[in-house]
Order: structure tokens, then sequence, then C-alpha cells
């Protein structure tokens, strides 16, 4: 097995898929980027040093997948970047999956799993894609299967007339067998797209001048697909993921990327710091961000009521994590009472209450109606349960802040996710902040 027989099969895998138009093999700095012609989506593959020893061959290469990037300068929403990089993680999936059904039995073996990087670049046209690195180790009792060796050109065969001759005695040659290995077992199968609500919210993001690298791009998907296969995305209005480090980009709702108030999308008054870290609000009573979202408009039934707040700072004062009072009618969190240590949290009929004696304030709060029962939830765990009659407040929420009742914290509070929405029940809470917990980790900002 040579190089030439695997780059005949890179090419027969190009030519064969219903999406690559363009194959090419070789050192970049041999491509003029004025000068490349290509058509896309296009796939390039770049030798690397290889190993050899008594029983095995280990051939590398580094895999560009990238297509043509619309940047759209006078409207940088329309970018089709994040569509084109998630174009390349399909085609880089049925890459892996043709070749662990087509070569695995032959002999040759990917190694996994196989690690990719986003990028986008320049040549004659600004592109976008992945870079992947591929090792693939071929045994020495490895074969070549007839349809990656190139079939000759056919030629007129002189006919030979038999002349008797001596039988040889027969000698037996071994047949290969190739010798079986730790290896993926074979999908025909591709691994499933990025999601599109999260592609949608990523690249809102980043059309606002957030910042998103491949972790947070993975963490978002992984968020998205999990709340959805829960059954728990359907019930969320409003989520505020907190990404990209800026206030132009933390002001998304992630459920509808857009930017007017129907949409759910903050505004920020003065007092806001923002960064990776997430978004924080200093002392003042008069600094918020408001939601623009009111429950007794945007809700169908007092019933339907679930707000939540993930915070890093303990603000130690009576004030409103987030919420709203219209006069007579209060909902909201409030993640640290004064100095009681308590977490209170209200649904429109009252306040409940639980004593923190660990980690006050800090965390992820969770209040929802179920019934004629109020219930808060901190991490995951259930910590309130009390008989409330649920009403809708007429006000906007507040994040950083109470609408209509403006409080003076001790300290700042940084808030790093909240969501808004219809009612959830006890392991629908807890199964909701451990994946936000999840993305929370992957980030490096959780607090359990």
């Amino acid at each position: 097995m040579t190089i030439k027989n695997l780059i005949t099969y890179f090419r027969q895998f190009t030519t064969n898929h219903p999406i690559l138009q363009t194959f090419s093999w070789g050192n970049l700095s041999d491509y003029s980027r004025e000068d490349y012609i290509t058509q896309y989506p296009a796939i390039h593959f770049v030798p690397q040093p290889s190993t050899l020893d008594d029983t095995s061959q280990d051939i590398s290469f580094s895999v560009l997948i990238y297509d043509l990037l619309n940047e759209y300068m006078d409207n940088p929403v329309n970018s089709n970047q994040l569509d084109s990089m998630a174009l390349c993680e399909e085609i880089l999936g049925d890459f892996v999956n043709d070749f662990i059904n087509q070569l695995t039995d032959y002999g040759y073996y990917l190694q996994m799993p196989v690690n990719y990087t986003y990028f986008v670049d320049r040549f004659k046209e600004s592109v976008c894609g992945i870079e992947a690195n591929i090792t693939i180790t071929i045994e020495q009792t490895a074969c070549i299967p007839p349809y990656i060796v190139p079939s000759p050109t056919p030629s007129p065969t002189a006919t030979l007339t038999p002349t008797p001759t001596i039988t040889p005695t027969s000698t037996t040659t071994p047949t290969p067998t190739p010798t079986p290995t730790l290896t993926p077992t074979p999908s025909s199968t591709p691994p499933p797209a990025f999601d599109a609500d999260a592609a949608a919210y990523l690249e809102a993001v980043v059309s606002a001048g957030g910042s998103v690298d491949a972790t947070m791009s993975a963490a978002t998907d992984t968020l998205f697909t999990s709340l959805k296969s829960n059954g728990i995305y359907s019930k969320i209005k409003a989520m505020y993921p907190v990404l990209g480090g800026t206030a132009a980009s933390h002001k998304f709702n992630a459920i509808n990327p857009l930017d007017t108030n129907a949409a759910f999308r903050l505004t920020f008054t003065a007092g806001w710091t923002h960064s990776s870290s997430g978004m924080e609000v200093d002392t003042d009573p008069n600094h918020y961000a408001n939601t623009y979202f009111n429950p007794s408009v945007e809700q169908s039934s007092t019933d339907e009521q679930h707000y939540s707040i993930y915070t890093t700072s303990n603000e130690q004062a009576q004030h409103t994590s987030m919420g709203a009072y219209d006069g007579s009618v209060e909902a909201g969190i409030y993640t640290s009472y004064s100095t009681t240590g308590r977490f209170y949290c209200s649904v429109g009929s009252g306040l409940s209450f639980y004593t923190q004696s660990t980690d006050i304030g800090i965390g992820n709060f969770v209040v929802s109606t179920t019934g004629t029962n109020t219930i808060g939830y901190k991490n995951g765990v259930s910590v309130i349960n009390d008989v409330k009659t649920p009403q809708l407040v007429n006000r906007t929420m507040f994040l950083g802040g109470e609408n209509g009742n403006g409080q003076t914290a001790n300290n700042p509070l940084n808030i790093i996710f909240s969501t808004i929405g219809n009612k959830l029940s006890g392991s629908e809470i807890s199964t909701m902040s451990s994946i936000i917990n999840t993305f929370q980790t992957t980030l490096g900002r959780n607090t359990y």
C-alpha cells in the first residue's frame, strides 16, 4: 500500500460524494492563493510526517474541508459562515464513515477520534471550514481493494497459441488475512448535523462582535440538542446563555435571536460589565437589563410560569436578582436576601424562601408553578415546596433588578445564564439544571 493508493481513494470519495465539488492534494505552498481555482465545497489533503515499522505503517494527513464564505459586509447577519462550517463537519463525518465501512476489512484503520478545528482563510476568495488531522494505520498484511487501484487503459492483446508445457508443481501462497484489532464499529449513519437553532444563535452572537471558539460552539450545540431531546426546549420562551463577552452579544434571547423587543432581547442600563465570565451589574438600584417579557401578556395561564438565574457572585442584599412587581403581584428570584442567606422566590402570590448554609447566593436558581404550589430549586435540588396560588405580574421582567421596586445591593451580581418560560416539573427542573451546568462546566464558569 502506498500513498498513491490512498490519494486514489480520496479522489474516488470526492467523486462519489453528492456535495463535494473539488478534490486536491499537496502542500498549500504549492498553490497560489490568487490563482487557485476551485468549486465549492472542496476538500484538500496535505501529507504529514508518517512512520513505518516492521508490522505496520502510519500515514498522516491534514484534511481541509471548506466552503465559500459569503460575508455580506453590509449585512453580516446573512453570513453563511456557521452553516458552511456545519456542512463541512457533515462531510468529515461522511468521510470517516466511508473509510471505516470500505477499508477496515482490508487492514486499514483510521485512528479515532479525529480531531479538527474551525478556520476562516483567504485564497482567491474568502473561505471557511474545518481542518482535521487524520492518521491511517496500514498493517503489513493489508491488501489493496480493487476499487482504489486506478484501472489501466484497455489495449489490444495479441492472441497466443497455446504451447504444451510441463505443469509446474503448485506452491501454496498464503492468503493475506487482516489481523483483528480494536476498531470503531462501522456505521452507515453520519454524525448528526449541527443544530440549526444553535447555529442561528451563534451567528447572531458572532455578527454582533462576540467571540466564539470551537469549544463554545460545541457546548452550545449540546445545550440545544439536550434541551430538545428532554422535552424542555419548547417550554422556554426566553433563554440568555450570556455568550460572546460583549453587551451586544449577551443581549440575545437564544430561542429567537433577533434584535427586537418582541424577541425579548435585553437592553442594558449603565452599570454593567461584560466579559467571557458573564455580565455583572453594580449595586445601583437603577441599573438592570429589561427582557421585555411581560408574563401577563405572554403566558397562557397563571399556572404556566418558570424563572431561572445562574449567578457566580453573592450580592447579599434585599435586592431582586430578577423579577417584576406591579403594585400587587410580584414574580422573581432573590438569590441572597440581605445577610440572612435566604433564597426567596415568587410566582405572584407571596414570597417563599429557603435558608442557604453554603455557597450563599451562588449557583443555579429556579422557581416554577406546579398547580397550587410554588417549587424552588438550587443546583438541581428541591429546596422549596410551598402552597401558593400563582398569579401573573403585569410588568416586564428585569435581570439584575426588579421592575417596579428598585433596591440597592451590597455587592455586584454576576449572571451567566437565565431562562423564562412555562412551568416545569421537578424532574424537568433537575434535568434543565444539569444541562445548563454541563454547558457552564465546558465554558469554565460553573459553580458546582
